[in-house]
């Protein structure tokens, strides 16, 4: 046996031997006691040794392990009145005692001066002390006042006592150091307790409560003088206290259940009951209007109807705080019904109050249609990812009237659509075309992407263009007339001259040529050059023209297109398209999840807000959160969608979506070469693997301590902030009162849960940035460098060139590379005084 089951079963025959005036039966205890120490120590049972001659024979060749603690248990033993045997020459009990605990009681005879050269009887004396200094300690466990400021208060003092290290080392076999991890517990409890607000008072009392039943129950089970004498007294005026801080605020313990929709209500969903032998999952919607918890919630369940079978009759659902609860409910289908009633009682205990309180409920549960064609469902797909034609494409009314009467027959004028990527503007771009061909008012359309016709040079890129947009006009020629394919230039000016004569033999023609993705043509085509220049100077003179109008789409790209080249397309509007708004789409984003099957599947409202909840809007999102639904729905054959299935669904979604889901956040809307690309886009990562530690560590979402988890050496922390900045720019976060957060709640629930990981730096992109930095940092033009330049130049019409004037000037351009390029050019370019040029011309 361990010391503690040694101590214990001592204590039960301690306890007897105190209550019991019997001889015989104190002397049947003295008995059993040694026989407990004798198995303890390891000895050969006797029946016939007396307790000095066990403590003698233990001391001897009891197992060393265990000295210690049977030194302890007979010192407990000694300070019972009539247990311990007086001292007598017959049975020299105290020096058989001080046997065995001066080899094993070093730390002890040090802290009570006990010397080893004392007579017996004052070191016996000195060991009663031991016993009564700890009972002495515990003292203030049952010197409480029952209140919980009192208790409060005494805190740091009775921690102090139970800590003593004497205390400690001696009670060590009756389980104390359990004990006193459980007192601090309770301490600590009642402290949150007094200090708890009008919010937490009830959790606090709650979990109060609920320890002390658990440390009464341990009392219960494990008897010693300990638990008896000190401990459970202390419980009890601890649970005295509580009680009195219950019985005066009564009426924050108040609590009633109840379901929303009365006693006697229908279920809003509908649910597959006419399929045999099916198991449906039901959740009932209850409420406890607080403001006290609801204490030991049960749920009754039943169902007259033959035909159900109700699996789970009971259900336990522990403490339910005051808000909106479920209760589950599993039925099994066994022949088809149209409906059934269930019987719910639900029983629940009030905080300090013995009464049960209960509320009985009826619930009708009815069958959703069983002609829908669920195999005609399984071989369509509403919710596809790719651009919406017809029907397919929802809302955005307005946008698609302006674009269409910017081709109307009095105005032909050109826009340009931008905004992030996966919103619809390739989609807004086809319903602008169909309603303009189906207005059959005589405007042709020409839709092209920029991938049908781009190449590695941006000429032959123009030169593509070109040809697209000549077959197309040229289509719409009479027959009579021959055109003769135009010489390719890299421009697009010969187009006007076939648009000029389409204007005059054909005056009732106009064309809209749209093209798509049009900010990834070649950086070269509208960076300035002199291929760029004349690239948009052909658009601007193009667009002017009576017979033909331009729709540019592209993403956040354009604003760089627009920034380098916008004077020249600035008769240009600009459509905007963004995520639908709440408030002013919401009828439209409706449209988008019921798409066209409202006549098969039911949305309800719940569901359609949590798809809203969690994409912002978004219609690719919410298009890949509504096709995982429509799934479980012909998985399931269920027609009806809450918001419980589009939770799953988003459950399960983010469990399957991979990187290039998201990609666009981090590396759409940067300019420059590829390089350029991969750096600023891991930079981004590494930004979003610091919000999601931050996240995930539960930390307030603001820029030091996103900053705080960045944990990378290739960034510094100061870049943190622009980067969350230019995030918050884009509408992928938004910032309120320094406070960051994504906006897409599916993006950050999976860069949260499995992004995380696949956005940690690759190693491609750290060698990138680490090429990228040292080149800078060897290309930097140092003063020295500029100095050294300027000894060889005289002042130029009277002033004098410096360092800073020559900064200035090689800054005209971004990057310390493209610095150093023009500073290069400096240090080859050579001055000719007046005299020289003078002979010069004479030699010549």
């Amino acid at each position: 046996m361990d010391k503690y089951t040694c101590a214990r079963e001592i204590e039960k025959e301690i306890a007897v031997f105190l209550t019991s005036s019997s001889p015989e039966i104190q002397k049947t205890k003295r008995k059993k006691v040694r026989s407990i120490l004798q198995s303890f120590a390891g000895l050969q049972l006797d029946a016939g040794l007396t307790l000095a001659e066990t403590l003698d024979a233990i001391a001897d060749v009891g197992k060393n392990e265990n000295r210690r603690d049977v030194a302890i248990l007979a010192v407990r033993l000694l300070n019972i009145e009539g247990f311990f045997p007086s001292q007598t020459g017959g049975n020299n009990i105290d020096a058989k005692l001080v046997h065995l605990v001066e080899p094993v009681f070093g730390n002890f005879y040090k802290r009570f001066d006990i010397s080893t050269k004392e007579q017996t009887f004052e070191k016996v004396e000195k060991l009663r002390g031991l016993y009564r200094y700890c009972i002495e300690k515990l003292n203030c466990l049952v010197n409480l006042s029952a209140r919980i400021e009192t208790i409060s208060a005494e805190k740091q003092s009775i921690l102090r006592s139970v800590g003593d290290d004497t205390v400690k080392s001696y009670l060590s076999p009756f389980d104390f150091q359990k004990i006193r991890g459980s007192i601090e517990s309770v301490l600590t409890q009642v402290i949150e307790l007094s200090k708890a607000t009008e919010h937490s008072f009830i959790n606090r009392l709650k979990d109060l409560s609920d320890i002390l039943v658990e440390e009464r129950e341990y009392c219960k089970h494990s008897p010693t003088f300990i638990t008896r004498e000190y401990y459970e007294p202390f419980l009890v005026t601890v649970q005295d206290a509580v009680n009195d801080v219950a019985a005066r605020s009564k009426s924050r313990f108040v609590c009633e259940l109840r379901s929303r929709k009365g006693r006697s209500f229908s279920f809003d969903k509908k649910y597959p009951l006419h399929i045999e032998d099916s198991q449906v999952r039901l959740q009932l919607q209850l409420t406890n209007d607080g403001p006290g918890i609801a204490d030991q919630v049960i749920a009754y369940i039943s169902t007259s109807e033959e035909n159900v079978l109700v699996e789970n009759e009971e259900v336990d659902l522990g403490s339910i705080p005051p808000g909106d609860f479920v209760v589950p409910v599993t039925v099994l289908v066994i022949e088809p019904v149209d409906k059934f009633e269930l019987n719910v009682i639900v029983e629940w205990k009030v905080i300090g109050d013995t009464e049960e309180k209960l509320v009985e409920l009826d619930a009708e549960v009815n069958s959703q249609s069983d002609s829908i064609d669920w195999n005609l469902l399984d071989h369509s797909n509403p919710y596809g990812l790719e651009i919406a034609i017809g029907n397919d494409f929802f809302g955005r009314r307005d946008k698609i009237d302006r674009l269409c009467s910017r081709a109307s027959i009095t105005k032909m004028q050109s826009s340009y659509i931008t905004g992030q990527r996966r919103v619809g503007k390739s989609s807004l771009a086809k319903a602008v075309e169909d309603n303009i061909i189906g207005a059959n008012d005589g405007c042709f359309v020409l839709n092209i992407d920029v991938g049908e016709f781009k190449h590695p040079e941006p000429k032959e890129t123009v030169n593509a263009l070109e040809q697209y947009i000549e077959q197309f006009l040229v289509s719409n020629l009479p027959p009579s007339i021959n055109w003769d394919p135009v010489s390719l230039t890299g421009s697009l000016a010969p187009l006007s001259r076939l648009l000029n004569l389409l204007e005059t033999t054909q005056k009732d023609k106009r064309f809209l040529i749209m093209i798509d993705e049009f900010d990834e043509i070649n950086q070269d085509l509208y960076r300035h050059s002199e291929l760029a220049e004349t690239f948009f100077l052909n658009l601007r003179s193009l667009s002017g023209k009576r017979n033909i109008c331009f729709v540019l789409i592209g993403a956040e790209k354009m604003a760089f297109v627009m920034y380098s080249q916008g004077e020249k397309l600035n008769k240009f509007f600009k459509e905007t398209l963004d995520t639908f708004s709440q408030d002013r789409e919401w009828e439209d984003f409706e449209d988008l999840v019921r798409t066209n099957l409202s006549n098969l599947l039911t949305w309800h409202d719940s569901a359609i807000r949590a798809v809203f909840s969690a994409t912002n809007g978004h219609p690719y999102f919410a298009k890949q959160i509504c096709s995982k639904v429509y799934d479980s729905c012909i998985q399931h054959r269920d027609a009806e969608i809450t918001d419980q299935e589009v939770g799953d669904a988003i459950r399960e979604l983010i469990s399957e979506l991979d990187v290039n889901a998201f990609q666009h956040f981090w590396r759409d809307g940067i300019q420059g070469d590829l390089d350029e690309v991969e750096i600023v886009s891991l930079k981004r990562c590494r930004v979003l693997v610091a919000y999601a530690r931050t996240a995930r560590m539960n930390k307030p979402m603001s820029w030091e301590f996103i900053s705080d988890n960045l944990h990378s050496t290739q960034m510094p922390e100061s870049e943190v902030l622009p980067v969350l900045t230019d995030f918050c720019r884009r509408g992928i976060m938004r910032e309120v009162d320094g406070r960051y957060q994504i906006v897409i709640a599916l993006f950050e629930r999976w860069l949260l849960n499995l992004g995380f990981q696949s956005l940690i730096a690759d190693k491609l992109g750290d060698e990138l940035s680490e090429r990228r930095q040292a080149k800078e940092d060897e290309a930097f033009v140092r003063d020295d460098e500029i100095e050294a330049l300027l000894a060889n130049w005289s002042g130029y019409r009277g002033m004098q060139i410096t360092v800073h004037s020559v900064r200035d000037w090689i800054a005209q351009v971004e990057g310390i590379c493209l610095q150093r390029i023009l500073f290069k050019l400096l240090l080859n370019l050579r001055f000719f005084g007046e005299g020289e040029v003078r002979s010069m011309l004479h030699s010549t």
